[in-house]
């Protein structure tokens, strides 16, 4: 979720920019206020009549796009495997084997015949440099290789896997000084080359995950790489650059002894941990290969965005040209055939990133540009090795300084493609500018060969890249209460108005930038893509969360709901909910730890919707968050709770009744409760309006925000908000002439709309002129409160990691 630049604090709106016919925010600028004179005289009584007409039609679109997505939307995309497996925060290697296996799913066996991996990296090591370089009797006896130990299994001699790594170190970095150096005079590999082996199995190396915990994991052999994707691993406790670790590892190789007999299933989990790792710590990764090794054999692992596969044991002692070739292939000087986006660029100082530059098409698309990045490390982070590998890097033009954000993932390519949206909605207002798109950087088909793709688990994915204007940064860096109300509530009115194009012309505070996973309103459910379900389960709702997980007692298991706008409305909710537990009013990260938000995290998806019903149930927010924010935004997480709660549990009881026949449910149980669509969205936003206009009674700035904008305020934002004040507060300066005009333009903001009155309603459907939730007396901040602490952010770890940064 990202909210526009503002132009003046805290006011979210694209900025004022020339308007030039060059300048692409000129489509998107919110048109100029009409002045006093506009508003008056003749013309009132027809814009009131078009206001009356606009509102209809909001109303009309609205129910009328739900209905259809109903009819033809009964399920949605279910959740993956690894969705049902607990996170825990200090988990050991043998957990992330489990989660890997379930990323990952079956291990794979491909190329019985060994053709492929003999294909590979022929044009690095051809036939008279290997022969030539096996003429050497201290590396190659012609036989087998010098040093490699025979198990002979001999009980008073038994060969023990510590006693391969020395002697493999010393054969890989022959062959990595011969065909990646291309240094014949039989020298060490030093520390300093760009790639040795080093062994690595007593050296901790350091995980990054989405929580800050203390796992490290120990690969057999390192080969430590040095060059522009590299950088030096930073020790977490001391914070300093320190040798080898996932950051600089051009590949890695586990030993085992054949006697021991590992099951297949072992390595695939035990390479898949060190494997996700380089994803993760090497963001332009676009593949991992590794090697496990016997004291006779090796089997190549392979990973990439549609899983991974591994072949066959082959010789090395009889076929010693295709372990040549695998060594110097997965540790080439070319980091293209390493398996890495050679688009970017990163400028160092000490080891470690500090500038970088990525290379994307302009919007003509004739020409290549090396925007600069804003950051060394992606906005999102993505921390599993199969799916869609989303990740978003804010970038600038070195010329005019304009930001874009750039947008490099791996779609299904059963999946119709982001650009084709965004170029049919490039009209519309409020939704995003594409300003070029590359549709193809490359098929994951294409890098396993024709024998990994034929297994019944694969789905081909292709790698796009999108570029966009950048219209923000994201929520989290709001820096006051009335200023993240502000953005919540016009995320929350801007998706209320999509479907009326005339309605996002005329108010259009916000932009909708992700269309990815769109899908068509009418599109047939059997062309739902074989993605899992993804996102944080932080922000789902309990519906969502609820989705093929088994029932009570039994196997069995219930498709997903497609997912609606009550769902997303409950997902606002708990974004509410994170900013408020994790925060405080001034946008400066709590010094402690909320457990409510700690549970969400971890458990299962059925563990978080149990804790969301009981949190729902009985909202509650404990003193030491309540006492950072105002009153109101506490009064307003209550009410917004109370409004949900019952929609929750009617969802879940209307599935239960009808899992047999949820396609009858869609049509009719669930469209009966989703026809009052308008007015459930006005009684939100109402209530968002209620809390700000609260927040700026009690704001000795002044300046309402219900009055920002002529256009919003007459034509739309008094349409959302609650019947007149009874009692209006004292103007904080105390003035009779102040309060005057603070009773009248609160009363005119506050004013029903006329489709609203309550007499044309069934009493049992009215809109509650009050929250209905019970108000909780709570201390109000101090005013030096935010004096306590210094205004400093603190950095998320690794790459950004806070779960919004998904959304």
């Amino acid at each position: 979720m990202t909210q526009p630049p503002d132009i003046q604090e805290p006011v979210f709106t694209p900025p004022e920019l020339d308007e030039s016919p060059s300048n692409p925010f000129n489509e998107l600028r919110v048109p100029h206020p009409p002045d006093d004179e506009e508003l008056q005289g003749p013309a009132s009584a027809a814009n009131a009549t078009q206001e009356s007409s606009n509102a209809s039609s909001d109303k009309r679109n609205l129910e009328s796009s739900t209905r259809i997505f109903l009819e033809s939307q009964s399920t949605s995309t279910p959740h993956g495997p690894k969705a049902s497996m607990k996170y825990a925060p200090d988990s050991k290697r043998d957990q992330h084997k489990q989660e890997v296996e379930a990323d990952l799913g079956e291990p794979v066996e491909v190329d019985s015949s060994g053709e492929w991996v003999r294909s590979l990296y022929v044009d690095l090591a051809k036939g008279d440099d290997i022969k030539n370089f096996l003429a050497n009797k201290d590396v190659y006896t012609g036989q087998r290789w010098v040093g490699i130990p025979i198990d002979n299994s001999a009980p008073s001699r038994k060969l023990h896997e510590v006693e391969l790594y020395k002697p493999y170190v010393k054969v890989i970095n022959r062959i990595l000084q011969w065909f990646v150096h291309q240094v014949r005079d039989g020298t060490e590999a030093s520390e300093s080359s760009s790639r040795v082996a080093i062994d690595t199995h007593v050296t901790n190396l350091s995980h990054q995950e989405e929580e800050t915990d203390s796992l490290w994991s120990r690969p057999d052999v390192s080969v430590k790489a040095s060059g522009n994707s590299f950088q030096v691993p930073r020790d977490r406790a001391s914070k300093k650059a320190h040798g080898v670790g996932f950051e600089n590892m051009s590949s890695f190789q586990e030993m085992k002894l054949e006697r021991q007999k590992w099951s297949d299933r072992d390595q695939w989990q035990q390479v898949g941990v060190y494997a996700r790792q380089i994803f993760i710590q090497q963001p332009n990764r676009r593949f991992v290969r590794a090697l496990v090794l016997t004291e006779n054999k090796v089997r190549l692992f392979h990973f990439d965005r549609s899983g991974g596969m591994y072949t066959p044991f082959i010789d090395i002692h009889a076929e010693p040209e295709i372990f040549i070739r695998l060594v110097a292939g997965l540790n080439s000087h070319d980091e293209n055939v390493v398996g890495l986006d050679t688009s970017f660029k990163w400028i160092y100082e000490n080891g470690r990133k500090v500038k970088g530059t990525l290379t994307a098409t302009t919007a003509d698309g004739a020409s290549q540009v090396d925007y600069r990045l804003c950051k060394v490390d992606p906005i999102t982070p993505y921390y599993c090795i199969r799916g869609r590998a989303t990740q978003c890097w804010s970038v600038e033009d070195p010329d005019s300084g304009m930001r874009y954000l750039i947008k490099d993932c791996w779609k299904d390519e059963k999946r119709v493609s982001e650009d084709v949206y965004l170029e049919e909605a490039k009209h519309l207002p409020g939704v995003g500018k594409m300003v070029s798109f590359l549709p193809n950087r490359g098929e994951t088909k294409f890098l396993r060969g024709s024998c990994g793709i034929t297994h019944e688990d694969f789905y081909n994915r292709v790698a796009v890249r999108i570029m966009m204007i950048h219209y923000g940064d994201s929520i989290e860096n709001f820096k006051s209460a009335k200023q993240l109300l502000r953005a919540l509530r016009d995320a929350i009115i801007g998706k209320f108005l999509f479907p009326n194009p005339l309605a996002r012309l005329t108010w259009s505070p916000c932009v909708l930038i992700d269309l990815h996973l769109a899908i068509k309103v009418g599109r047939d459910i059997a062309q739902r893509s074989a993605d899992w379900r993804s996102g944080s389960s932080l922000f789902q709702s309990i519906s969502v969360l609820l989705g093929s997980v088994p029932l009570e007692g039994s196997l069995e298991t219930i498709p997903p709901l497609a997912q609606d706008y009550l769902d997303d409305l409950e997902s606002f909710f708990y974004i509410y909910i994170y900013l408020i537990h994790v925060y405080d009013s001034n946008g400066v990260l709590l010094p402690f730890q909320s457990h409510l938000i700690k549970e969400w995290r971890r458990e299962t998806p059925k563990g978080v919707a149990t804790s969301k019903r009981a949190f729902l149930v009985d909202i509650f927010t404990p003193r030491q968050i309540a006492q950072e924010w105002p009153e109101a935004c506490i009064k307003l997480l209550n009410s917004f709770g109370s409004w949900i709660e019952p929609y929750t549990g009617k969802k879940r009881r209307i599935v239960l009744r009808y899992r047999d026949d949820l396609e009858s449910v869609a049509n009719e149980e669930f469209e009966e409760m989703m026809k009052e669509v308008a007015a459930q969205y006005r009684q939100v936003i109402r209530m968002f309006n209620d809390a700000i206009l609260s927040l700026e009674i009690n704001d000795s700035d002044g300046g309402s925000d219900l009055q920002v904008n002529a256009i919003e305020t007459k034509m739309y934002i008094k349409r959302f908000t609650t019947p007149p004040l009874e009692n209006v507060p004292a103007s904080p300066d105390g003035s009779p002439l102040a309060n005057k005009v603070l009773e009248r333009n609160a009363r005119k903001a506050l004013k029903r709309y006329p489709e609203e009155d309550p007499q044309e309603v069934p009493e049992a459907k009215r809109v509650p002129q009050t929250p209905c939730t019970p108000e909780r007396k709570v201390s109000s901040p101090s005013k030096d409160l935010s004096l306590a602490r210094p205004m400093k952010r603190k950095n998320h770890f690794v790459y950004g990691g806070s779960p919004l940064a998904k959304l």
